[in-house]
């Protein structure tokens, strides 16, 4: 995949994507629909994850490959639940990874083969 850019990415994967987040009673994992502006993701997200967001901020983003070998989006942020079921994300970071060997270009301490993706 030969994209930089997060809005790319989810152009390519999708606006579909799961949801972590850190409860009471540990992880949680939500299906949601995202919407991608600037340096924000906003979502609508369900009782668990919105009670989660009050207690815990940050949150993780992730969409799966679309099939072996390919990357997988990664988002990291702090989110903060609205109006509403809407909860708003700024993001923190976001990477394409897969599985594989870091490529000799890349710096970080990542092992496998990760790429930032701009998002601002």
């Amino acid at each position: 995949m030969s994209t930089d850019t997060l809005a790319n990415a989810i152009t390519t994967h999708g606006d579909d994507a799961y949801l972590l987040t850190v409860g009471e009673a540990g992880p949680h994992t939500s299906f949601v629909t995202v919407r991608h502006t600037g340096d924000r993701i906003s979502c609508h997200a369900g009782n668990s994850a919105r009670t989660n967001v009050a207690r815990v901020a940050d949150v993780s983003l992730f969409w799966p490959p679309r099939e072996a070998g390919d990357y997988g989006i990664v988002v990291n942020g702090r989110a903060e639940a609205g109006t509403d079921s809407l909860t708003e994300i700024r993001i923190t970071k976001a990477v394409l990874h897969r599985a594989g060997p870091k490529l000799a270009d890349r710096e970080g301490p990542c092992p496998s083969d990760c790429r930032p993706l701009t998002y601002g």
